[in-house]
């Protein structure tokens, strides 16, 4: 039998789905509260919101506090350039959190029956917002550009390591080295953008800032550093969508500033992990869409240079740091278990313990790594990003705690958005601020965390959690993957790799007048989707 992986995952979504519909993140307080019932109870909605099917027209603003660095094809479709890069790009596949299921995109069958060889069929007739046609050779031309180490594609090493041919306009043969049943996975983020190669020779590096796709959205302007807007594209293929006349990515640093903006109607959607906003704005009438994920976000360390480098600074600061009065102050939300993922999920492991608060430990420690090392002070460098409210007082607390420890400082860099991005995707920090797998498809730690991972800009790096996760890269079963990613976690939680803190559960509000509010990445939503009543 023929196995098709945009259909084939549904069973791991049923092993998945077992996390709680509110996270971490508490009740949201509200009588009419849902959550889905077919495999996607992480997901859940409280308030009013239109019914009934979506209008077209309008326009959406939607804020977050920082802005992509970039629109290139090439280097997008991660972190903070998801949501504006699918607008421009859409994807080869697409992906619902909420059920962990994979559909059809700009590829209307993705196959594979023992997960090496595979095939992908384009969908016929589809062009490029400058009329030229996406074929299976334009999808060749940018896996080539991912190859190359210059443009910093997340998925470089497995385009690297893949065979493919252009069979014919529509249909590429790809052969991998070893088999893997998340391979539909990149075809979503870092191989599934697929931009213009007509517009890629003309523009060059202009491309970055003037991007040509054939997804739902057409770039029309960027003021950087205040708001991007895309205007809809009557050529696309899946029409009536997009439903949206513009959308408008708004970037307001600041976490108080963007509840005012939803309040005062200068946005539409609001995205917050913070309680003291999410009650604030529930107390308010607003309407909300959350799902929770995997795990939270928090400091990682670099493995390559600076001090982190030793097992002793990452295991001291771990002791040193208080988690659950970070969360409480931060983000008004309880303690936390303590652990690396989510409570209840099914990657949840009671094994997988975070560091627990003991300062006498950090300070042995510190105390033992001086006395071998010319007994300087150890200065570690924490870079944060300038201007964001929840990230500032999250470094000052840190600072706080870290520098109570004899012999051992924190050193806040603050960095405006574009540097902070730029250096976080090419590992130059010694630690930082930064998600680790919030998504709810663990496909995605490869990605993050292993040796050959393109976005392992921590460079960490253990023979045992790679194996854990080429296991469940290379096994059709479900229940097999969940407990090699377990296996993984377990490894990266016990060399200290990351010290996540924050809910993991994700909150978009809005006014009521918003429908087909639908998780997409992280912090962003699927654009096409979006509709507003009036």
């Amino acid at each position: 039998m023929r196995h098709t992986k945009l259909k084939g995952v549904a069973a791991l979504a049923a092993v998945l789905s077992l996390v709680a519909a509110c996270g971490q993140g508490g009740s949201t307080g509200a009588d009419n509260s849902t959550a889905q019932q077919s495999g996607d109870a992480a997901f859940g909605t409280s308030g009013p919101a239109p019914e009934g099917d979506p209008r077209s027209g309008g326009s959406v603003r939607f804020a977050y506090a920082a802005e992509p660095v970039s629109v290139d094809s090439a280097n997008c479709g991660y972190s903070m350039s998801w949501m504006a890069c699918t607008a421009v790009y859409g994807s080869l596949v697409t992906f619902d959190p909420r059920t962990l299921e994979y559909g059809p995109g700009l590829a209307e069958s993705v196959e594979s029956e023992d997960g090496k060889a595979w095939t992908i069929t384009l969908r016929p007739d589809l062009t490029f917002t400058d009329g030229t046609p996406l074929d299976a050779e334009a999808v060749a031309f940018n896996w080539e550009r991912a190859k190359d180490p210059v443009n910093r594609n997340a998925a470089r090493q497995t385009a690297q390591s893949m065979e493919w041919e252009v069979v014919d306009e529509r249909t590429l043969e790809v052969s991998l080295p070893e088999p893997n049943f998340q391979f539909q996975t990149l075809l979503y983020t870092g191989l599934g953008m697929i931009g213009s190669p007509t517009a890629i020779r003309e523009k060059g590096q202009d491309f970055a800032l003037e991007p040509v796709g054939a997804g739902p959205f057409k770039l029309d302007r960027w003021s950087r550093g205040t708001e991007m807007s895309f205007v809809r594209n009557d050529d696309y293929w899946d029409a009536p969508r997009p439903y949206l006349d513009e959308l408008v990515i708004v970037t307001i640093q600041q976490e108080q500033q963007r509840a005012n903006a939803l309040n005062s109607g200068d946005v539409d959607i609001n995205v917050t992990e913070t309680r003291r906003t999410i009650d604030e704005l529930i107390a308010a009438g607003r309407s909300e869409a959350h799902m929770a994920t995997l795990v939270g976000a928090g400091m990682r360390f670099n493995f390559a240079s600076g001090p982190t480098t030793d097992r002793r600074i990452r295991e001291a600061i771990g002791h040193a740091v208080d988690l659950a009065a970070i969360r409480e102050a931060v983000y008004s939300a309880d303690p936390g278990p303590g652990i690396f993922g989510v409570e209840n999920s099914a990657l949840f492991d009671p094994d997988a313990k975070l560091p627990e608060h003991d300062p006498v430990r950090a300070q042995e420690l510190i105390d033992e790594y001086r006395a071998e090392n010319g007994g300087e002070e150890v200065v570690v460098e924490y870079q944060t990003m300038a201007g964001v409210s929840q990230m500032m007082e999250e470094a000052q607390m840190l600072k706080a705690q870290i520098d109570a420890i004899e012999g051992l400082s924190l050193d806040v860099v603050e960095l405006d958005p574009a540097t902070y991005s730029t250096r976080g995707l090419a590992g130059d920090y010694e630690t930082g601020m930064a998600n680790m797998g919030v998504t709810l498809d663990p496909a995605m730690f490869y990605d993050r965390m292993h040796t050959d991972g393109g976005e392992n800009t921590q460079s960490y790096s253990n023979e045992d959690f790679d194996r854990a996760i080429e296991s469940a890269r290379a096994t059709p079963d479900p229940g097999e993957q969940v407990e090699h990613y377990k296996e993984a976690v377990r490894h990266y939680v016990g060399d200290v790799a990351a010290l996540p803190w924050t809910p993991a559960t994700t909150y978009w509000f809005h006014n009521g007048d918003i429908g087909g509010i639908t998780p997409g990445y992280n912090y962003y939503l699927r654009p096409e989707l979006l509709w507003r009543s009036e």
